[in-house]
């Protein structure tokens, strides 16, 4: 789409506006041109399926280079959980995911560190790879300027892809079996969900309560305008930069069990979480209604930023990490 190519590029000024370097097409077509053209003491892989193309390169190419795995969310753990939520442990699933998890591991094993962002998959793998090198950074998201107070908010949001199964899981479960028991207690509340790529199946439900955004460039409208988000998740893996977004607005949030996991939060103070659909309704209503817990929670979602998402405290960690390798 032509406003993300715009998005790129802007990202691309403002990276080389404090003294980033970025090597990109055309410059650049390749990444073996990328690295046999320059002497990187540290090379960043991202993702298994990129990793496990170029870690053999780096290694050749830059013996001296420490590599450094970073593990968005655990995969192997999300299709796990995919397959036993949606499709029911099928045993062709079952043996494509072993032959998955062993790829993952091995981009463990073989990079000098691996960072990764839950508590929660950092135990398993120091559980699975007792010698691997292990270290556990958190979001860089220092706290949002402006925070509305309760009496100028209204609505709930749902942010998110689509293109990530996750999500479209997450947003037709919510559609399908929470809002309409919201819907039941305050006909005035609208869904509003920011996202690339919603499919047909979902996007034809839009009505006045129900509103489709697509993406957004900037989101801080939206979040200093609604009461509360919303991450409905049935399965994932990671910490969730989603709920970590509306934290760190000081907008409260109703999760499932999945949405918080490994990142510290905790049920009634920073967020609400629930794992059945009357549940997780009831968990809205109480906080969309509740003018004092909603402020409480509010003021505890901006002290958890302070502490957990600051860049000083981002720096310092990975300064610590990198001192390692």
């Amino acid at each position: 789409m032509a406003s993300n190519d715009l998005n790129y590029s802007q990202r691309i000024k403002y990276l080389e506006s404090h003294g980033i370097r970025c090597l990109y097409n055309p410059f650049y077509t390749n990444f073996f041109d990328i690295i046999q053209e320059n002497n990187f003491d540290y090379v960043l892989l991202s993702r298994s399926t990129v990793a496990l193309k170029y870690l053999w390169a780096v290694r050749q190419i830059l013996p001296l280079a420490k590599i450094i795995f970073l593990m968005h969310d655990l995969a192997y753990l999300r299709e796990a959980r995919e397959i036993e939520t949606v499709a029911n442990n099928d045993n062709l699933h079952k043996e494509s995911l072993d032959f998955f998890k062993a790829q993952e591991l091995h981009c463990v094993n073989s990079a000098d560190l691996t960072l990764v962002l839950s508590t929660v998959e950092l135990k398993i793998l120091q559980t699975s790879l007792p010698k691997a090198k292990l270290g556990l950074i958190n979001f860089i998201m220092d706290l949002h300027p402006i925070i509305p107070k309760y009496e100028y908010r209204k609505d709930i949001l749902f942010i998110g892809g689509f293109l990530h199964s996750p999500n479209l899981d997450a947003v037709k479960y919510f559609l399908n079996s929470i809002f309409p028991l919201i819907l039941k207690s305050d006909k005035s509340i609208k869904f509003y969900i920011i996202g690339q790529n919603p499919p047909v199946e979902i996007t034809k439900l839009a009505n006045d309560n129900i509103i489709f955004l697509d993406y957004v460039e900037n989101i801080s409208y939206y979040l200093e305008s609604v009461r509360l988000t919303v991450a409905p998740l049935r399965f994932g893996a990671g910490s969730k930069g989603k709920v970590a977004t509306s934290v760190s607005y000081g907008v409260p949030a109703v999760l499932t069990t999945v949405a918080s996991e490994g990142m510290g939060l905790t049920h009634n103070k920073e967020v609400l979480i629930a794992d059945n659909p009357d549940d997780f309704a009831a968990c809205v209503l109480k906080l969309y209604n509740d003018p004092k817990l909603w402020e409480a929670m509010s003021n505890n979602c901006i002290e958890f930023t302070k502490l957990n998402y600051s860049s000083q405290s981002a720096k310092n960690n990975l300064k610590s990490l990198l001192d390692l390798v």
